[in-house]
């Protein structure tokens, strides 16, 4: 059970207590997966490798800009 205090998180309201609890919380997930069947045939390809690699090299550049800026400043 978790007691949370308001006043020090900046809150406060007229007539409502400061300190709220005991309440507890729980956290619920739910993974899901598919399995693909290729009873129907393949798919025709759709060149999302491409795209998947392009959004990497990006990514790669990005950083290198920002090491790169890092140390400049640095320097």
């Amino acid at each position: 059970m978790v007691q949370d205090n308001l006043a020090a998180r900046g809150l406060r309201f007229p007539g409502f207590p400061t300190i709220v609890g005991p309440y507890g919380f729980s956290d619920a997930r739910v993974y899901l997966s598919q399995i693909r069947s290729e009873s129907q045939g393949p798919e025709p390809p759709t060149g999302s490798g491409d795209d998947e690699r392009a959004a990497q090299y990006s990514y790669k550049r990005r950083r290198d800009m920002v090491v790169l800026a890092t140390g400049n400043a640095y320097l």
